[in-house]
């Protein structure tokens, strides 16, 4: 019996795994896009960029959201769609504010928060608008730097972020 599973591409380097509540394992790679694999060990490609995957989210929903450096943010939903959201200069304040997604969390109002190199994003997701929150504005004046790093929701429901 296999005690273990083997990405189909040799070379691919895994970068972070996640378990859902559903007991699938989401593989996120350094440039061979993101794997999933069902608790039968039954492995499919979700994503397939070449993008550093740099974080894995679960919502509410069981939806599936996976930041990247260079591809911006991925929702795989519950019926396997996929959809993409990267910054468009035509629409500035209805899409993602940078395609370098470091951290993704969600709030106790299913709104998903979006940690990028240029600041905070805020998602409502059933509308797919985003809100920006950039260091330099009102909103975020205390911010000595807008690049958002890490997102934490702890269990009174504070949002906390990392930046540098």
């Amino acid at each position: 019996r296999n005690l273990y599973a083997e990405l189909p591409e040799p070379k691919a380097q895994i970068r972070i795994l996640r378990e859902t509540s559903q007991k699938v394992l989401v593989v996120g790679t350094q440039a061979s896009g993101v794997y999933i694999i069902d608790p039968n060990k039954k492995m499919r490609k979700a994503i397939n960029v070449s993008s550093q995957v740099s974080s894995v989210f679960e919502d509410s929903r069981k939806n599936i959201w996976i930041g990247t450096w260079y591809h911006g943010l991925f929702r795989i939903e519950k019926n396997g769609r996929v959809r993409n959201y990267q910054p468009d200069p035509s629409k500035p304040t209805n899409s993602l504010s940078s395609s370098f997604v470091r951290a993704i969390t969600q709030d106790n109002n299913d709104v998903l928060w979006v940690g990028t190199r240029k600041g905070l994003d805020k998602m409502l997701i059933d509308q797919e608008k985003f809100e920006h929150y950039e260091s330099g504005s009102e909103r975020m004046q205390q911010l000595s730097n807008e690049s958002v790093w890490s997102l934490y929701k702890d269990s009174q429901g504070t949002i906390w972020f990392g930046i540098s």
